[in-house]
């Protein structure tokens, strides 16, 4: 009896040692994830103060310590850095109120994307002017055209002088062409794309041409600065990029066709590049327009990182094409300068999930400011240079935005809700005190 105590005991205090051992593992793995945490964040607050370092020495993006770069990335050229470091607030702000709602804008169906026309409005002194800015996409398989040319915008309920036209497939993604404006890109859901052509001071369509190239729906669509290429994504995996002969109404031909291992989910044009964005890859691919070579840059802080620590849901190229900016699916929006992987702005403030509609775009110009939607019907605005919020509009629709569209001039902003409105929006030039309600 004696030595089966003895072996109870011996076992008791194993088993005490074991306990002890294992919260002592649980213990150091749990200081080695905030380790990691911290090194995450030096990692990025180096990134900004390499970056600010380089501007202050007048040398862009080129100076000591600067970012880990993914190989075989294209060179930063010295002046692509911060320009120069402005005082938070001397970007345009958001006006609080929109210029202009149109409610109802698809006539009782969901409002699905919105698109400006290039180049409508921007020098008008009573906010919106111009004919024909706006097309939405609706859910009923129509895009409408709204405007007004005598300038005089206002709340209207689905107003009467709406031009509707039926694609047969609802819209799913819009995109006037830049430099003439008078081409407008639908991306449908039965895979197939619609050019409308809607000649300036018109509000029919002139013309519309259908093109199938993809099996399943279209999730987003862009068009090159200089009009002259056009590429669509789609949920069968593949990338379509297209060439016209001329960048205003000149045919389109499809130049070529590659497929992913896994859906795209976004892509933009950033001169002659092609950058696109598809899930559980931890890296975006860049795609050069004359050679269609690619380059892989990574999505993290770190080239030698393959986690994929969030998804890149849309892509935005500043006007001065020297930063990307990424709406992803973890409540941040990434700022890379172009063709790098360092974190030159993570902007918070939001809200966003893997369900989330995430978009982003950019006001002003060279790469004022950037505004977001929200998982809720907030409307954000930061401050590039500061990294910081410059306006949040709470309300800006009653239910969540589904999508946004900020024109090519870079003062006007639309967006259109899953309350089936429409909205127009302006920034208050610097010095006016800001918008109304701030």
């Amino acid at each position: 009896m004696t030595e089966l105590l003895g072996s109870l005991g011996e076992m008791a205090v194993d088993e005490g040692e074991a306990a002890m051992w294992k919260q002592r593992a649980l213990e150091s793995e749990a200081a080695v994830l905030r380790l990691q945490k911290r090194v995450a964040e030096l990692e990025s607050e180096n990134d900004l103060l390499a970056l600010a370092n380089a501007d202050l020495r007048g040398g862009g993006g080129g100076g000591g310590g600067g970012d880990e770069g993914t190989p075989g990335a294209p060179e930063r050229d010295a002046g692509d850095g911060f320009e120069a470091l402005r005082v938070h607030g001397e970007c345009d702000a958001l006006r609080r109120f929109p210029d202009a709602s149109i409610f109802g804008a698809c006539e009782g169906a969901n409002v699905v994307a919105c698109a400006l026309r290039p180049g409508q409005g921007r020098e008008a002194a009573g906010g919106w002017a111009g004919t024909w800015d706006v097309a939405c996409a609706g859910a009923d398989g129509a895009v409408r055209l709204y405007g007004d040319a005598a300038g005089h915008w206002s709340s209207c309920d689905a107003a009467a002088a709406a031009r509707t036209t039926a694609c047969g497939s609802p819209a799913i993604c819009l995109a006037w062409e830049p430099t003439h404006g008078e081409r407008l890109a639908a991306g449908c859901m039965d895979g197939s794309l619609r050019l409308l052509d809607v000649p300036l001071g018109h509000c029919d369509v002139a013309g519309a041409r259908r093109v199938k190239d993809h099996e399943k729906r279209v999730v987003c669509l862009s068009w090159s600065r200089d009009g002259r290429c056009l590429a669509t994504c789609a949920r069968d995996k593949s990338v379509v990029i297209y060439a016209a002969s001329a960048p205003h109404g000149g045919q389109l031909a499809k130049k070529h066709t590659f497929v992913l291992p896994t859906n795209p989910e976004s892509l933009c044009f950033a001169g002659d590049t092609l950058i696109v964005a598809a899930r559980e890859e931890p890296f975006m691919r860049h795609v050069d327009l004359h050679t269609l070579a690619e380059t892989r840059v990574s999505k993290n802080r770190s080239a030698w990182d393959t986690h994929v620590s969030f998804e890149a849901l849309h892509l935005a190229a500043s006007p001065d094409g020297k930063y990307l900016a990424a709406a992803t699916d973890q409540h941040k929006h990434v700022v890379y300068p172009m063709g790098t992987n360092a974190h030159a702005r993570v902007l918070t403030g939001h809200s966003a999930d893997e369900y989330a509609n995430a978009r982003v775009g950019w006001l002003g110009d060279g790469a004022a400011s950037l505004v977001s939607n929200s998982a809720d019907p907030a409307l954000f605005q930061w401050d590039f240079a500061s990294g910081k919020l410059l306006t949040k509009i709470d309300r800006a629709h009653e239910q969540g935005i589904r999508n946004l569209d900020a024109a090519v001039s870079g003062d006007k902003l639309a967006t259109c809700s899953f309350d089936k409105s429409v909205k127009l929006w302006s920034a208050a030039p610097h010095g006016l005190g800001g918008a109304e309600g701030q």
